[in-house]
């Protein structure tokens, strides 16, 4: 990610400021660099998170979908006619995001809400003899039903106000996930839809990588 890039003499400095969740405009003002070139080490920074995501989960697993407003901030031409401030209820982009309870976070952006979509991100994640649990979307049900491995799935249905089946099926940990991706995301004033996968993965980068420290952005660069 990093090949031909200048002024190497600043990567450690900004790799700071990316794990400050700094915006370019401060991070380019700080480093002295220009705002293109701060746009463009970022992205180029979060091309390994992005491809290195798990290719199975394991044990009890969460999955849900979450919805994001489409953007098109930073496009120099519109797809469509600029709404007014504030006026209608712009498209949502679907976010499939899964984790087990060993750790290991995933997602993808999705086209369209529809199962078929749901089931090429999910269905190669799951494990035999795992236990998938989602909340009452029935295209989670036709998912597991449609797999060649053995799968368990808890339907969460909260009635009478409990999440928690038998004890130990729930999606909390799922939804504490995601509430913090989006409380950290409110700070960029919002996120094109072009690169919404990688503010999640940055986001899962830092969360994965917390005990570590700024350095660890280069290291899995170069």
């Amino acid at each position: 990610p990093m090949y031909r890039l200048r002024k190497p003499d600043k990567w450690n400095a900004y790799t700071e400021q990316l794990w400050l969740s700094r915006s370019l405009r401060k991070i380019a003002k700080d480093l002295g660099i220009n705002l293109k070139t701060a746009f463009k080490w970022r992205h180029r920074l979060l091309k390994n998170p992005c491809q290195n995501k798990p290719s199975e989960l394991m044990g009890i697993i969460e999955a849900d979908e979450t919805f994001i407003n489409e953007s098109f901030k930073g496009r120099k031409v519109m797809p469509r006619e600029p709404r007014r401030r504030g006026g209608g209820n712009p498209p949502k982009v679907p976010v499939l995001i899964a984790l087990d309870r060993n750790g290991s976070v995933t997602h993808y952006v999705l086209k369209r809400n529809t199962r078929e979509e749901l089931s090429c991100a999910l269905a190669p994640l799951l494990s035999p003899d795992s236990v998938l649990c989602t909340d009452g979307n029935l295209s989670y049900q036709s998912i597991v039903k449609s797999l060649d491995i053995k799968v368990e799935h808890k339907r969460i249905v909260a009635l009478d106000g409990n999440r928690v089946l038998e004890g130990v099926y729930h999606i909390q940990t799922l939804n504490n996930f995601i509430m913090r991706w989006k409380s950290w995301l409110k700070r960029f004033h919002g996120v094109g839809t072009e690169y919404l996968d990688h503010y999640l993965a940055w986001f899962r980068f830092m969360e994965e990588k917390q005990k570590d420290d700024a350095r660890c952005w280069l290291r899995e660069a170069i």
